[in-house]
């Protein structure tokens, strides 16, 4: 990223980690690593905060995240919050990504200049490799992300959570209004939408690795073997239901762009 680019982008993400909780104490550890490595490379971040304990919300301060105290009560909730923070900074290409996903950090310059320099109003990083996650997690998101492609013809990492937008695009993310839960939906229903309305939204590919230490947390575990298999089912049905809402409207604008 140029110079001149490099202070238009920013990272917005929400958190929530608290000692007590063995998981939200590694991602909480990984946040604040991340949030340094930001820091370093030049790149805001602003976080919505859900209740983290005071030892996070101090890290994360001491390592210059501008922390925001959630209002609503959901998850998505605490995402547009945190998007709309950074729209209202005036800020060009905003990055949604959890930020303990240390290892995106690094690439947030390259996906940025695709929005800062007109190429594409959305991008969808793309992972080249799956074998750091928990077995659970990369067996459901590559379901996942075949029955996106199925559905709707286009091929996504969509169950790659960072999206980097402009703040047109941001738009679809900000107009959501929960209607499948306001929880993952928040980051899949909008997509949908920007394709329907002829957003162009480009593949990116990644070199993202999940961290060791939050694949350790996690694998193998009832509890988010359980969270992998409500994720799928929630998503593809509401995926389905709105598809099937928005499908002409895509195919319309497909024959217009052609």
């Amino acid at each position: 990223m140029t110079t001149s680019n490099q202070s238009k982008a920013v990272i917005a993400t929400s958190t929530l980690f608290r000692r007590v909780n063995g998981d939200e104490k590694v991602r909480g550890e990984l946040a604040v690593k991340a949030a340094a490595e930001a820091k370093t490379l030049g790149i805001p971040v602003i976080a919505v905060d859900g209740g983290s304990d005071a030892y996070f919300k101090r890290a994360l301060k001491d390592e210059e995240v501008a922390l925001h105290q959630q209002e609503g009560k959901t998850l998505g909730a605490a995402r547009r919050e945190a998007i709309r923070h950074a729209v209202n900074a005036g800020y060009q290409a905003i990055a949604y990504t959890e930020i303990e996903k240390i290892k995106i950090i690094p690439e947030i310059p390259k996906f940025s200049n695709y929005i800062l320099e007109g190429v594409t109003g959305m991008v969808v990083p793309a992972r080249q490799d799956m074998s750091s996650y928990p077995e659970s997690q990369r067996l459901s998101e590559t379901l996942g992300n075949q029955f996106w492609a199925k559905l709707t013809g286009l091929k996504l990492d969509v169950w790659f959570g960072p999206r980097v937008f402009s703040p047109a695009v941001a738009e679809y993310f900000l107009s959501y209004q929960g209607e499948y839960g306001d929880n993952w939906d928040s980051l899949f229903i909008p997509v949908l939408r920007a394709m329907a309305a002829g957003e162009l939204i480009a593949s990116v590919p990644s070199n993202y690795v999940h961290a060791q230490s939050q694949r350790e947390v996690e694998e193998g575990t009832f509890e988010y073997l359980k969270k992998r298999l409500t994720q799928l089912s929630s998503l593809t049905a509401a995926i389905e239901i709105e598809w099937l809402r928005l499908k002409d409207a895509y195919a319309s604008t497909r024959k217009a762009r052609a």
